[in-house]
């Protein structure tokens, strides 16, 4: 990652600001070495587990907690989408299936037993409520593949965790549905070119609040920055001690949970107030000391971490409260797996959106869509076109940085040291 020129053919070379490594050489941080393929983990082999499903009851008692609809923070959905509680109106069609906060009504105001079937009636004098549950509830015969699809139609994006934005259910579900790899020709769209200071040498980007928030490294140089989200503009820049080289940097629960290279270090900052001194933690990844991309997963509650290698690496999401984060015990580094089968090698920044992990790839102008519970790439965006390296001026560094918007279906998109970012979406 230093800001020197390419090295000699017989060293290593380094990450840089403006030189592309020769195709012929494996590209690696400053320093750093890819590990051999022979040591790279071996793939392990998940099953997604199966999602809530929504389901009510209608006109009897209340659910037990772990059946509760999913969660959304501003609008209920409508009922012939997510059958909600008697009581409960129904918001528009396109909205999805939401959190009703609803409560245990008194026991003289349960259902009457009249309008039970026969069949209830009977089991409620052994088990008043247990018993009537049974019998109502039809039993869960769905597949594991059955729940992942309609558990996919109703991923939350971090945008809607902080800003309660919706997606359109339908074009979420086509979008997962659909077969995009790097023989797709363009397959996104420029929604709007934006300004990007041109000395940011970006390493992580998230968006939360109606704020954008940057991370930008280089030893000496490193920063933590706020972006007007319409312009682009720095509005305000707090730099970093010269001997870190800043890294990703997300937003979780009001705060900057950010990671630095080489040290094995991060940092959590109040996203109110950058100027407070931030809290310091230690971490393991999979490559020793290294840390490159992070990203909050709002659907399994936790942190997912990349290193310049090709595994993501799964961290709670305040693990940084005990002054260390290491992978989960329960859910060890999965190694992420390209189209054609080869190991997806050196992540760099990633952003969970639509309940996969968007990911730049150093060195290629390239987004991987990964799926975090299995590690296969399910598609490849090629964004060469994008800002094509012929036209980048001298001292343009590679594509790099991810976020989501207030626009649940718009990302934003840009590179290390370009002079533009830009709001793209996502082409099946």
């Amino acid at each position: 990652k230093a800001e020197t020129t390419k090295p000699p053919a017989d060293e290593t070379p380094d990450k840089a600001e403006t030189t592309e490594p020769p195709a012929d050489e494996t590209s690696a941080k400053a320093e750093t070495t890819e590990p051999p393929a022979d040591e790279t983990p071996a793939k392990a082999e998940t099953t997604k587990p199966p999602a809530d499903e929504t389901s009510a009851e209608a006109e009897t008692t209340e659910p037990p907690a772990d059946e509760i609809p999913a969660k959304a923070e501003t609008t209920e959905s409508p009922a012939d989408e997510a059958p909600a509680k008697a009581e409960t109106p129904a918001p528009p069609a396109d909205k999805i299936p939401a959190k009703a906060e609803t409560t245990k009504p008194p026991a003289d105001e349960t259902t009457p037993k009249d309008k039970l079937p026969a069949k209830v009636e009977a089991s409620i004098a052994q088990d008043p409520i247990n018993a009537t549950r049974q019998e109502i509830e039809p039993k869960n015969e769905k597949t594991i593949a059955e729940k992942v699809l309609e558990t996919e139609e109703s991923f939350e994006t971090e945008d809607e965790t902080a800003d309660g934005g919706k997606a359109n259910a339908q074009d979420v579900q086509a979008w997962h549905a659909g077969k995009v790899d790097m023989h797709s020709g363009v397959k996104f769209e420029i929604i709007q070119k934006l300004e990007h200071d041109h000395n940011s040498f970006t390493q992580g980007l998230t968006y939360a609040n109606g704020k954008l928030y940057e991370s930008a490294g280089l030893y000496g140089k490193s920063t933590i920055r706020i972006l007007d989200p319409e312009t682009g503009k720095a509005k305000q820049v707090v730099p970093m001690k010269q001997k870190y080289f800043a890294e990703g940097m997300t937003f979780y629960d009001n705060k900057l949970v950010q990671i630095v290279w080489k040290l094995a270090k991060g940092f959590v900052y109040d996203a109110n107030d950058l100027t407070l001194p931030p809290v310091e933690y230690n971490y393991t990844t999979v490559k020793q000391n290294e840390g490159w991309g992070i990203t909050y997963d709002t659907d399994r509650h936790e942190l997912i971490v990349t290193d310049g290698s090709a595994n993501l690496v799964f961290w709670d999401p305040d693990c940084w409260k005990t002054g260390r984060c290491d992978p989960k015990p329960d859910k060890p580094p999965i190694p992420v797996t390209r189209l054609d089968g080869s190991p997806a090698k050196e992540l760099n920044e990633i952003e969970y959106w639509r309940g996969r992990v968007l990911a730049n790839v150093w060195y290629s102008d390239v987004l991987l869509v990964i799926n975090p519970e299995t590690g296969k790439v399910e598609k490849e965006y090629d964004f060469g076109s994008l800002f094509p390296k012929k036209s980048r001026p001298r001292g343009t560094d590679v594509f790099n940085g991810i976020s989501v918007t207030d626009d649940p279906d718009i990302l934003y998109v840009t590179g290390k040291k370009w002079d533009r970012m830009f709001k793209v979406k996502l082409l099946v």
